[in-house]
């Protein structure tokens, strides 16, 4: 199993639903070109560097904002596992659940650094 698959894995494990909420999330793009994957992975390392700078600081319209953000961008790529997180972040967010949105960004961290092991390989 590879790294990627390895984090998937771990989400299935603790997100209620995960692969039926990632269905919802499928894009319907069958290719998507080198240059919008790049601005794919530039714009995930910016909204990742704002949640890790909103999250201690508890600033949680910032956090929706980019968990908004990361929810739409995983979907129209086709990777809808970041999408559910995204959500759930929301929801922890919303919620001002600070444990919550904390370990949903510590997820969204982990997924990206296999996506982006996958993606440069």
């Amino acid at each position: 199993m590879d790294l990627l698959e390895s984090v998937k894995q771990l989400m299935r494990c603790d997100i209620a639903d995960f692969d039926a909420r990632c269905e919802a999330y499928q894009s319907s793009i069958d290719e998507i070109d080198e240059e919008i994957m790049g601005l794919f992975v530039e714009q995930m390392a910016l909204r990742l560097e704002t949640l890790e700078e909103a999250v201690p600081a508890r600033e949680y319209g910032a956090i929706k904002r980019a968990a908004h953000s990361i929810k739409g961008m995983g979907g129209t790529v086709g990777y809808a596992e970041a999408s559910v997180v995204a959500e759930e972040l929301e929801f922890a967010a919303a919620q001002e659940d600070a444990v919550r949105c904390a370990r949903n960004v510590q997820r969204l961290g982990q997924w990206f650094e296999a996506f982006r092991h996958a993606y440069e390989s």
